[in-house]
């Protein structure tokens, strides 16, 4: 309906009253005034503009209210009024949308108590589409199933190419393009569109002032339709956001351009493309009807399934994926099913091909309280490890294994389990571990060191036959390798005193299982336990250490000594990486108990983690385990620079006893800063690294204050390559 309300004057205002029609209803409240002014004059000089009379138009839009029948003649109403929504509604005949199909109804407009002809107008359910394909997986009893990482959650992109080939557009003229859109899946939600333009090169170097495009049809502009650009050199690429639909359809695009200077307007594009990045989110349920509902949003992306390590008895476990659009409408739900391999059925890694290293694949990322067992793809276990709760959080780890065939010896005649163990993780800490082995490869080890003892008693222990009983589990740094090569070692617990060694049930041919607690990680291996400390050249009956008075005291005691020079006392901030700090001199050779102490008068804030390295008169020298002492000091502390001295890249840890702004430097030995740089130290422990490499040679000082004025320093020596 359109009213025209006449010449209007000053004040211009104006009222009138609007009848709809009976039985009509409003499609819009918006009301629309057109307002116009006449000119009075030639437009030039100080001629005014005045008004000659303004017109006014209101445009009100309506029709008439429908009513809804089920059959084309006859028959009673079952609603009125639009939008109309059939569901439950008695008589339509749709009491849901479980059921696909099409129903047929009816509407008549009526205008002043008449009704008019029905049309028919179908209400269809569509069935629901097939829900996603996810691959299902296989997992190792023990082993954590990996976060699902469902591609098509993440973004994808989607693209048609307006035109690949170089064109050009003349100023304002604009170019007119006709695409085909790219479609996306239907219950796909769009993130973004855009008009992509690249290789955008200006003519004789004009200043290329905005980019313009016009798109209209199956695309609209979303934003400006311009892209501010302000170049006269080459433009990699311009993008300018579009609005689209799932459906796809035609569009046309037509470019065109601002520029300023003289010269020719003419700009070149290398290619024009129309991109779309949508995503496909999930939701996750418990059955395939019904059921509880698991994840949704951003975690159905990277679904993980509740209570792992998952078991064997309950294998296999099924979830169910579905998307869910924009408007709620929703996929078939799809199976995703996780079939676990039982411990039963799970052989030793390399059992088959000895004298190799096999490792876990890709290792596993171990939360606090984990308990996990590492394999192989093929489900061939390595190791287990039990991350105590409530401390430290070992963080992604991996455990590798050695084997060897028969039974080897090391340099000094010690017989060895033909499995070595390497397990790293990123923090290093305390845990327990289990290690595995074939019963025939323990009772090869009885037999050993029951020959090597026989022989020389006072050089070798022997494994008990059947209980296993004194079996030792050796702890040996320097990388995965076997013990025949090892650096230093030191005894972590005997059987039955800390070591646990029992069958694997089920296995065949039968598995032993050792556990034991460790404080930290490295290399592992089992031999008999030497009853007079032959491999060191110390019998060590204790290690401990105590805090008194911010001050760290070692204790420790040797039952023999034979050829004893010293004892280096090494401490470390992170557990890896040590330093020494002092040392003691050792007995010589004696069979009397000796008992040391010694103080560490300045502990690093935090943790401490304190060993032996014993050295015997020939420059030989052994480890002995490992200790850790927590100290909570106001005092910033720099653990150990790795390595020192450096010819490039070096590595430490500042502790911090909470959340600081802190300043670095390096000063030389002048005392002059050749690096200053400011961070933020959380509280705990900080990892930091340098680049020496441009230094000169000499020695350094690495100083750190933070913004409570505390101060800790640490020196490294730069050298040449």
């Amino acid at each position: 309906m359109q009213l025209s309300v006449g010449s209007v004057t000053a004040p211009y205002n104006y009222s009138r009253t609007i009848t709809l029609p009976a039985g009509t209803v409003l499609t819009s409240n918006t009301l629309n005034l057109l307002y116009t002014e006449g000119f009075s004059g030639d437009c030039t000089g100080n001629d005014a503009i005045f008004p000659v009379g303004s017109v006014g138009t209101v445009t009100l839009n309506y029709q008439a209210a429908p009513v809804w029948y089920a059959a084309s003649t006859g028959g009673t109403s079952v609603g009125a009024g639009t939008p109309f929504n059939p569901i439950g509604v008695a008589g339509t005949g749709v009491t849901n949308t479980n059921t696909p199909g099409t129903t047929t109804l009816y509407a008549a407009c009526t205008s002043s108590g008449c009704e008019g002809p029905r049309v028919a107008v179908n209400f269809t359910v569509d069935a629901p589409s097939a829900g996603p394909t996810i691959a299902n997986i296989s997992v190792c009893e023990g082993s954590p199933v990996s976060a699902l990482n469902f591609t098509p959650c993440e973004n994808d992109t989607v693209s048609a190419v307006v035109t690949a080939s170089p064109i050009t557009s003349d100023g304002l003229t604009p170019v007119n393009y006709t695409i085909t859109l790219p479609t996306v899946p239907a219950y796909a939600t769009v993130v973004s569109a855009n008009l992509v333009m690249t290789n955008i090169v200006p003519a004789n170097f004009v200043y290329l002032s905005e980019l313009r495009a016009a798109v209209s049809g199956a695309a609209t502009l979303a934003t400006t339709a311009y892209s501010t650009v302000g170049s006269t050199t080459p433009l990699a690429s311009v993008s300018i956001p579009i609005a689209v639909s799932n459906a796809g359809g035609t569009a046309t695009v037509a470019l065109s351009q601002v520029y300023d200077g003289t010269g020719s307007p003419d700009v070149t594009y290398g290619s024009v493309k129309i991109e779309i990045v949508y995503n496909q989110p999930l939701n996750w349920y418990s059955a395939a009807t019904g059921g509880t509902q698991l994840a949704t949003g951003a975690a159905s992306c990277n679904f993980t399934p509740a209570n792992q390590p998952l078991t064997n008895a309950g294998s296999p476990y099924t979830y169910y994926a579905q998307y869910t659009n924009a408007q709620g409408c929703q996929s078939a739900r799809a199976p995703w099913t996780v079939t676990v391999t039982p411990n039963s059925s799970m052989t030793l890694a390399g059992t088959s091909t000895p004298n190799v290293s096999v490792c876990d694949p890709g290792g596993i990322n171990h939360n606090d309280d984990g308990n996990y067992t590492y394999t192989t793809a093929s489900c061939e276990r390595i190791a287990t490890v039990d991350d105590n709760a409530g401390g430290n959080i070992l963080g992604m780890t991996n455990a590798c294994v050695t084997v060897q065939s028969g039974t080897p010896t090391a340099p000094s005649g010690q017989p060895y389990l033909p499995r070595s163990f390497q397990i790293t993780p990123t923090n290093n800490g305390p845990a327990t571990v289990t290690l595995y082995m074939l019963q025939s490869e323990l009772d090869a080890l009885v037999g050993s060191s029951a020959i090597n003892a026989a022989s020389n008693p006072t050089r070798f222990g022997a494994i008990t036959p059947g209980s296993y009983a004194n079996m030792c589990i050796y702890k040996f740094e320097g990388g995965l390798q076997s013990p025949a090569n090892f650096t230093s070692q030191s005894v972590i617990g005997a059987y039955p005193s800390g070591v646990t060694v029992s069958a694997v049930p089920g296995t065949s041919p039968v598995q032993y299982s050792v556990t034991f607690p460790v404080t930290g990680f490295s290399g592992f291996y089992c031999a008999a336990c030497n009853p007079n400390g032959y491999l060191l050249p110390v019998d060590l009956l204790s290690f401990t250490g105590r805090t008194a008075n911010n001050i760290n005291i070692l204790n420790w005691a040797t039952a023999t000594e034979l050829n004893s020079a010293k004892f280096e006392i090494e401490r470390s901030l992170d557990g890896i990486n040590f330093e020494y700090i002092g040392e003691m001199k050792g007995a010589g050779t004696t069979n009397a108990r000796r008992d040391y102490v010694f103080a560490d008068n300045q502990p690093l804030s935090g943790s401490n983690f304190y060993r032996l390295r014993q050295v015997d008169m020939d420059g030989k020298f052994n480890y002995s385990k490992t200790i850790l002492l927590n100290l909570r000091i106001d005092k910033l502390s720099i653990g150990t620079i790795v390595p020192n001295p450096t010819s490039g890249q070096l590595g430490y840890t500042i502790y911090s006893p909470t959340v600081e702004n802190a300043t670095l430097t390096v000063r030389n030995v002048l005392g002059q800063v050749v690096y200053s740089n400011s961070n933020t130290l959380k509280a705990g422990n900080n990892a930091l690294d340098f680049d020496a490499t441009n230094l000169a040679a000499g020695s350094y000082m690495i100083f750190v204050q933070d913004a409570k004025g505390r101060i800790a320093q640490k020196q490294f020596i730069k050298i040449d390559r």
